[in-house]
Parts: C-alpha cells; structure tokens; sequence
C-alpha cells in the first residue's frame, strides 16, 4: 500500500477485529509514576510522601503486544487505600482501532472500549507492582503492599 494511495487510511492505527485483539499476547513495557512536582525525578520522595500524608499515589503503564505490527496500550492508575491498583478509565492510549464484521472502523470511542475488556480480562496489577518495587527498592520506608 502506497502513502499517496487515497483509499487507503495512513493514520497510524492498527485494525483489528475484537477476536483478534482478545487472542493477542501483549507484555509489559513500563510503568512509572506520576510525580508531584515536574522537577522532582525521585520516585523514593513521591512514594515515602504519600506514605506519610495519605495522600494518593499515581502513575502509568504501557504495554505491547507481541505480535506484528505491535499495537501498543497505555493507561494511568491509582493506588487505593488499601494498597490495591486501579485503572483510570479516562486515560486509555492506544494505536488500536478496532473493525466491525465488514471491515469499517468502529471509531475511537468502541476501540478505547475494547481495550478496557482486555484490561479487565488481565493481571495487570502485580507486573506494575513489581516495577515500582524495582523503581523504588532504595526507599527506606515501606510504602507498596507485598
């Protein structure tokens, strides 16, 4: 398929249908997070601070799948209370869009949907858990469930 070709969408997404994308294997990329200020790059410090204020705890994660061409899913969490992590719904990036049974685009809105099927199908939680462990294993106070 050729840039110039009219017919042909040159947008960036991947097209799939919901079956395709419910067999897909997809691993973890990275998870990171969301500091309270820009200019502090010390997870240690957000951590321990939301520890000792109650404050709440955020970030991110991205995943890949691995198959060709690679669709890619990312989102935003939150840390409960009770230690537990949650997906912010609102917050869904992907490369993904998914097709109806005659190959037309469903639109951005129903592919956000799907991947939230897939989220929700997944154990996402603990492959985060443990990068932010690894991220912050020099803190001195313990501040992620285990």
């Amino acid at each position: 398929m050729k840039e110039t070709d009219a017919s042909a969408p040159f947008d960036f997404y991947v097209r799939l249908h919901e079956a395709a994308l419910s067999r897909m294997a997809w691993v973890h990329l990275e998870s990171g997070l969301d500091l309270l200020d820009e200019q502090d790059d010390r997870p240690c410090n957000r951590l321990v601070e939301g520890a000792q204020l109650g404050s709440e705890i955020r970030g991110y994660t991205e995943w890949i799948s691995e198959s060709l061409p690679v669709v890619s899913f990312g989102w935003d969490w939150s840390m409960t209370l009770t230690g537990t992590l949650q997906l912010n719904r609102h917050s869904i990036r992907t490369n993904l869009m998914l097709l109806d049974e005659c190959g037309r685009d469903l639109g951005r809105l129903a592919s956000v949907q799907g991947v939230m099927r897939l989220i929700d199908q997944r154990e996402w939680q603990a492959a985060v858990l443990s990068a932010m462990h690894q991220m912050t294993g020099r803190c001195r106070v313990p501040v992620w469930p285990m």
